[in-house]
């Protein structure tokens, strides 16, 4: 299991490579290297997984332990690995989607002039960033991770950084997810304050030895981390305005990194967690109301990387949801599956705005079915994943956490309502895109002063090389067949597989909420028959009567502008932190700058005078110097003289 270091090499050593190297590169050079240190990473990831089922089952947590990396008085922090089920399943999620979104970034960005290297640079940075976050042994090492993804986010985002949307977002999403690190560092504090340590094994062990309400603090602090980096109202806002990044940005934020960081660090902490009921009760709330906020606001979203956005930003409160209530494998396992349907649907997106020469608005597309049909294809089973259809993947993950919010001992049944609303309402606005991207009459290219075939090659189109369908086909059969690894009253093989993460330390154990029964079958054709009636409802609306979805639109305009605005949660947080801030820096910094100003010019002026007074004394002639060695030597005597009296 040593070799889980080279995780973290390969990747840097590409991040090195291009940073230094680069400019001496050809073009193509910069995604191949990025590219080929994932594919590196993933296979080593095989190798640890492979050692690590060779352990017994309560034998399955390692500590690695690379070198003391902060020995202080009283406080000891090592950079080191910690290995079990759940950091290597991430770790398997994180390099393998990863891998592909670098290969479909390949073709993605080749007509890019500049900037290849810097994309791939910070690309394998950010990836670099998550695996420390995911392997850390402890929770200092943890944070280092944690802060790493996002300042390399925010290098993603602003990749086209001479656009005023790009560089804005990138300041949003720093500057969100810089709160949220606060209350995580403030979170750790306390737990070393509490507990002496920082490193997961000493903690968890411990976990019981404190307060319930020093308990409840450590976990809220840790909250409000995971909270802003998985996009959780209320600190939801920068989201949907990464979109401003490259697709394949949005990709791998949005699917198995980033946005998954808050989930894992919630199962993570479960010992923690289980002490404080309060807390869990806080995270179901919270992830049930952004599941369904996120989905409200998506309906009628006309940009179809925002409109994955807020279905991302749902998906996670199903996450959140089902740890709340206790579920935790359940919230894992949706992450495992939203990390292939959710990468397929914005590569799927991906090869439609390339198609069609940058266009994102789902009002300038159409008629797409025939033109770009692997897209279509993709597409499709990307939203009859995330939509719930059996038998593809989102249906065994996002059935599980909907009973567990049903019938779980925290869960109750407006939980469970809510969830299952969350799911058909999913399921339509996804199908809406979808209508819209790919039936009805072609619009791409008007009111952009060109012709069609100015936006492509050919029939007008581009057309997505090698590199670009790989992809698209490996996580559609991911899709379909990821969620077979938990079948209810089948086959346990998930579950099994993270009964170690759960059983220890021994002192604790999760609650367990195994699937199956008739209970369970109930809520989950319910559910599945929910999702079809969305998709049903988005065709009839967009395919069969466009008129009547515009009419619709028109009539409750009130409804429409509030969800199209995103619950005006943007211009509120504007009006009562923005302008007050900006306000408050404009009255100041004129007094505090003048101030200041003349401090710094006061020191300059008192240096520049009094070099002009001592370059008197350089005169070159050697009487002088001589002069004023005696005068020092006899005022050096007088001093001696005078203190001996």
């Amino acid at each position: 299991m040593g070799l889980v270091w080279l995780c973290l090499l390969f990747p840097l050593a590409g991040f090195a490579i291009n940073a230094l190297l680069g400019r001496s590169l050809p073009r193509r050079a910069h995604g191949i290297i990025a590219t080929v240190a994932m594919l590196a990473a993933f296979a080593v990831a095989w190798i640890v997984l492979a050692d690590l089922l060779s352990l017994p089952h309560e034998e399955q947590h390692r500590n690695l332990i690379l070198y003391n990396w902060v020995p202080a008085d009283g406080f000891n922090a090592t950079f080191g690995a910690w290995l079990d089920p759940l950091s290597v399943l991430l770790l398997l999620i994180v390099t393998g989607v990863g891998f592909v979104i670098h290969l479909f970034a390949i073709g993605y960005m080749a007509e890019e002039e500049e900037g290849q290297r810097r994309f791939f640079a910070y690309l394998n940075l950010f990836v670099v960033a998550m695996l420390v976050l995911i392997l850390a042994n402890n929770f200092m090492l943890l944070l280092v991770g944690w802060g790493g993804v996002g300042f390399a986010s925010f290098a993603l985002i602003s990749h086209y950084f001479f656009r005023e949307e790009a560089a804005d977002a990138a300041v949003k999403a720093f500057v969100i997810n810089t709160l949220g690190d606060v209350g995580m560092m403030l979170g750790i504090f306390l737990i070393w304050v509490t507990y002496g340590a920082v490193d997961y094994e000493t903690v968890f062990r411990n976990a019981g030895n404190a307060q319930t309400g020093t308990i409840t603090a450590i976990t809220l602090l840790l909250l409000v981390g995971a909270l802003a980096k998985s996009g959780q109202v209320p600190l939801h806002t920068w989201l949907p305005d990464a979109m401003a990044g490259p697709t394949p940005v949005s990709a791998l934020i949005h699917a198995a990194t980033m946005v998954t960081a808050g989930v894992y660090l919630l199962v993570r902490a479960w010992p923690l967690y289980e002490l404080a009921p309060a807390t869990l009760t806080t995270i179901a709330w919270l992830g049930a109301f952004t599941a369904l906020f996120g989905a409200l606001i998506g309906l009628v979203q006309t940009n179809i990387k925002r409109v994955l956005a807020f279905s991302t930003m749902s998906q996670l409160g199903y996450m959140f949801l089902a740890a709340g209530v206790g579920a935790y494998s359940a919230a894992i396992f949706h992450l495992l599956t939203h990390a292939f349907f959710k990468a397929l649907l914005f590569l799927a997106a991906g090869v439609v705005i390339h198609a069609i020469g940058g266009e994102e608005d789902l009002r300038r597309m159409g008629g797409l079915r025939d033109k770009v049909r692997i897209a279509w294809v993709a597409y499709g089973i990307g939203g009859l994943a995330i939509a719930g259809i059996p038998p593809f993947s989102g249906f065994f993950s996002k059935d599980e956490i909907i009973y567990s919010a049903f019938t779980s001992t925290r869960g109750n049944v407006v939980l469970g309502l809510i969830a299952l609303l969350t799911g058909g309402i999913t399921a339509f606005y996804v199908f809406r895109s979808f209508f819209l991207t790919f039936y009805r009459t072609p619009r791409y290219g008007i009111g952009h002063g060109g012709t069609e075939a100015e936006h492509g090659h050919g029939d007008g189109l581009h057309q997505p090389g090698l590199e670009m369908r790989i992809p698209l086909i490996v996580l559609s059969v991911l899709a379909i067949v990821g969620g077979w690894v938990l079948i209810p009253d089948a086959v346990h093989l998930f579950e099994d597989y993270l009964e170690p993460v759960f059983a220890y330390p021994a002192a604790f154990n999760a609650p367990v909420h195994a699937a199956g029964g008739a209970t369970y079958w109930m809520i989950a054709i319910g559910a599945a028959l929910l999702g079809a009636v969305g998709i049903g409802a988005a065709y009839y609306l967009y395919v069969l009567r466009p008129a009547l979805a515009a009419d619709l639109a028109g009539r409750f305009a009130g409804i429409h502008r509030t969800l199209f605005n995103r619950f005006y949660v943007d211009q509120l947080y504007d009006t009562i932190f923005v302008r007050p801030t900006r306000a408050f820096g404009r009255a100041f910094s004129g007094v505090f700058e003048r101030g200041l100003n003349g401090l710094v010019n006061g020191a300059g002026y008192l240096v520049r005078e009094a070099s002009v007074t001592m370059r008197e004394v350089q005169t070159g002639y050697v009487r002088n110097y001589a002069l004023l060695i005696l005068g020092g030597t006899v005022l050096l005597i007088a001093y001696v003289l005078f203190t001996a009296v």
